[in-house]
């Protein structure tokens, strides 16, 4: 579906609970973590420069499958969606051995402008960027 790997790791003891299953705030930490990743391939932008930035309103989680301690993680991400004010990111966390889908996460995201701390419509080069990103049919 011409999705980005955004993250590749290996699930840390760290990341789990007693029973070396992986926590649901490490789900979410793998997919944050990736983000500089996902902008970087997407837009070749550097996120400490410039006026607009992102900003995500809310995240979903399906949760499919157990990762556990020492499993290979795969995070693949693609735009499902953008509107005259948001856009819509989709997440797919898989077992790197087997392909096996552990998570799902879609996050509404929308433009910031950086230097009055708001949000914003998407500029029309921002939008004019994304839109061909956009993934026909992808969701969580």
């Amino acid at each position: 579906m011409g999705l980005i790997t955004t993250f590749r790791g290996t699930v840390l003891r760290e990341y789990c609970d007693r029973a070396d299953y992986m926590t649901p705030r490490h789900y979410m930490g793998r997919v944050s973590d990736a983000i500089p990743n996902l902008i970087a391939q997407t837009s070749g932008q550097d996120r400490s420069v410039g006026r607009v930035g992102g900003a995500a309103l809310e995240y979903r989680f399906v949760y499919r499958a157990f990762a556990r301690e020492g499993d290979l993680l795969v995070l693949k991400s693609g735009l499902k969606s953008v509107s005259s004010k948001t856009y819509v990111w989709c997440h797919w966390l898989f077992d790197g051995d087997t392909g096996e889908c552990f998570a799902t996460a879609e996050a509404v995201a929308v433009a910031m402008d950086l230097v009055e701390r708001k949000a914003i419509e998407i500029p029309p080069d921002m939008r004019t960027h994304l839109e061909p990103l956009v993934v026909p049919g992808l969701s969580v």
